[in-house]
């Protein structure tokens, strides 16, 4: 008999699976027991809701259902409640995204040593998401986890190792996708068959991990319409495309929303190897799209973000409004994912100078600083302004030179101002630069607490998500 081959046998005996149903393991249960179960039982209505996530048991997609069935098991204190209540928030399903609690439910999972706990940890360390990014921390704990049975981390894995694209990471996927049904790893190796190598006996070889995404897709599930909106249109098939883009859309989940404003924006120039460019809209209607990903679904982050630059940019034929992009941006705060506040800031900085707006470039300024603690793009940013590059904005030679000597590494334009800005420094300025890294300039939380207090006086870390 087949591994799976006894389920059937069990049902028709009157044997229900929620009790061994792990399906973060690969090991399904029957949905409709499942169902039954989770009104009494908290780890039966996180594994219910697990399976409604990832599109297994035929049922429709429904985003503040699973919401609601795993913050309600996360109450009552499933670690596999907190993990799906984690990705809710990192992704907007049911909700605004709110990165802060999304690590803290993840952090909480994770010391009761439930391995889908240590693969969401590593999601989000990996990806920088509520917390520092580190790729190393991410790949020890998604190999923690991986070792333990998360199918989920066995995919990411694949990718987490493997950044250069050196070895061929879509045939395992394809492997682990088809075995267990599992949704990302379809994705996946769908995206790197057809996107990256772009043969057209791709289509043929992987029919079966399409067909995947369709059964899924005809679920109303979110990353299954973008992935099959993507397959569409590298067929051609650009009216499918358009459609199957905005069901996505209108499932009510910011990641949805947040993946969909990427696909429109990706680059039309693929490269030699992949002739197969997906379908993309002009750039006006790139910015209508964006709008639409606001005024559908949850409002996360990235969706205000995305659609205040189409503001910033013009919508229907009319010029960009800075001030509208801020005040819609400035309407969403304060936002638990601080890299709101950086983006504000870049908004802000076309209006400095500009009589109706006197306190841009304070703000500005502010907002920047504010986000340094747990954005550490932030950093380079507030050095650039104070450095009395950005027009309008009063130098702070020594303040710069701290923030900017903390900036990553890997922000090399940022290196190149600092080492320009520290030619310039005498040696009583240097000194003071000096002193305000040793206070823990900026990210500490004094210097936090200053930026915050003039974002209160102003009005904007009062705003409140609709």
């Amino acid at each position: 008999m087949t591994r799976n081959a006894w389920i059937p046998a069990l049902l028709a005996l009157g044997f229900s699976l929620p009790v061994s149903a792990q399906l973060w393991k690969g090991i399904p249960g029957d949905i409709n027991a499942l169902e039954k179960a989770a009104k009494t039982d908290p780890e039966k209505a996180a594994e219910y809701a697990w399976h409604l996530l990832e599109g297994h048991g035929g049922r429709k997609f429904d985003a503040k259902q699973i919401f609601t069935l795993f913050e309600e098991a996360s109450a009552q204190g499933s670690a596999l409640g907190h993990v799906g209540l984690s990705r809710c928030y990192a992704k907007g399903i049911g909700t605004t995204a709110d990165m802060r609690r999304t690590w803290k439910l993840a952090e909480e999972a994770g010391k009761t040593g439930h391995p889908e706990a240590w693969k969401q940890m590593g999601y989000l360390t990996n990806a920088g998401l509520g917390v520092a990014k580190d790729r190393k921390k991410a790949v020890e704990l998604t190999e923690k986890a991986a070792q333990a049975g998360s199918i989920s981390a066995q995919v990411n894995l694949l990718v987490y190792t493997n950044y250069a694209g050196e070895e061929d990471r879509y045939s395992p996927q394809a492997k682990i996708a088809l075995k267990y049904g599992h949704l990302m790893a379809a994705i996946n190796a769908t995206f790197g068959y057809v996107f990256l190598r772009g043969r057209p006996e791709e289509y043929e070889t992987n029919r079966k991990l399409i067909e995947l995404l369709e059964s899924r897709a005809e679920l109303d599930h979110p990353e299954a319409l973008q992935a099959l909106s993507f397959v569409r249109s590298c067929q051609g098939d650009r009216e499918a495309s358009r459609v199957l883009e905005l069901r996505a859309a209108r499932t009510g989940t910011g990641d949805a929303l947040e993946e969909l404003a990427k696909e429109v924006s990706l680059p039309t120039n693929r490269g030699p190897k992949a002739p197969y460019t997906p379908y993309h809209v002009t750039e006006e209607g790139q910015q209508n799209l964006a709008w639409l990903n606001y005024q559908h679904g949850e409002r996360g982050d990235h969706t205000v973000t995305s659609a205040a630059s189409a503001l910033a940019e013009g919508i229907d034929g009319k010029p960009g409004d800075p001030a509208a992009a801020v005040k819609l941006l400035a309407k969403h705060l304060p936002g638990t994912n601080k890299q709101n506040h950086f983006y504000l800031t870049l908004r802000y900085l076309p209006l400095v100078g500009k009589k109706e707006h006197e306190k841009a470039g304070a703000l500005a300024v502010a907002h920047a600083a504010y986000a340094t603690d747990r954005y550490p793009k932030a950093l380079g940013l507030l050095g650039y302004l104070l450095s009395g590059n950005a027009k309008g904005i009063e130098a702070d030679l020594p303040r710069a030179h701290a923030a900017m000597r903390q900036a990553p590494e890997s922000e090399k334009q940022r290196q190149d101002q600092w080492k320009k800005l520290d030619a310039k420094l005498n040696d009583e300025q240097r000194k003071a630069a000096d002193d305000l890294v040793a206070k823990g300039y900026p990210t500490a939380a004094e210097f936090i607490a200053e930026a915050a207090a003039l974002l209160k006086e102003a009005g904007e870390l009062e705003g409140t998500h609709d």
